[in-house]
């Protein structure tokens, strides 16, 4: 808000992105690093019920933390409702309770996902109920073996994202992540941990 104006180097960063549009690897947009937001699916004006803060970050608080000028790539951190990303597992696998129906839950044999978790008090939670770094994972001990979630068999973005491959919790009882479904010893991994023994089957 003065006269006074500063000289800015071409490869200087202007609020996290290249002045000059410079390259910054490669990828579909041919590596540049754009001033605009590109027409893709959730950047465009009609996504008024995303922020771009859910998917890019809203850290703050240092100068390398995630903010809408110095976005992430766009993985989630953990805590993010599983739906909001992977939306096409909703219709066939959300039981038909809470804000989000499965609308075709009876076409398909699968987990039926939805339920109460008894985290103090029972609560019901859609089933892509995402605990982040510091909510409650369901087990055997807050829920049953018919009650699952998404994050019954896989752990939530804040455990896996510095290794995809391991994004399986490694029973129901731990939220440790594996890389693998089967694990040799006492519980056998994920699975095993709940169809150890036979379980009523869950229908819609």
């Amino acid at each position: 808000m003065t006269a006074t104006y500063a000289i800015v180097p071409a490869l200087a960063t202007v609020e996290g992105l290249l002045r000059n549009g410079g390259t910054y690897g490669s990828g579909p947009d041919g590596g540049y690093n754009w001033l605009r937001l590109k027409d893709v699916p959730g950047h465009r004006s009609a996504d008024a019920a995303t922020s771009c803060y859910t998917c890019h970050g809203n850290a703050g608080g240092s100068a390398s933390a995630n903010n809408v000028h110095s976005p992430s790539a766009g993985v989630s951190g953990g805590g993010v409702n599983c739906y909001t990303c992977h939306s096409i597992y909703k219709d066939p696998m959300e039981d038909g309770t809470g804000a989000a129906a499965g609308s075709a839950r009876t076409s398909f044999f699968h987990h039926v996902l939805g339920g109460t978790i008894n985290t103090g008090l029972p609560v019901y939670y859609d089933g892509d109920y995402a605990p982040g770094p510091t909510g409650v994972y369901p087990s055997l001990a807050n829920g049953t073996a018919e009650t699952v979630f998404c994050v019954s068999c896989h752990a939530d973005h804040d455990k896996f994202n510095g290794s995809k491959g391991g994004n399986l919790r490694s029973s129901i009882s731990a939220n440790t992540t594996a890389a693998t479904d089967f694990i040799a010893g006492s519980n056998g991994g994920v699975c095993v941990s709940c169809h150890g023994s036979a379980t009523a089957k869950d229908t819609a």
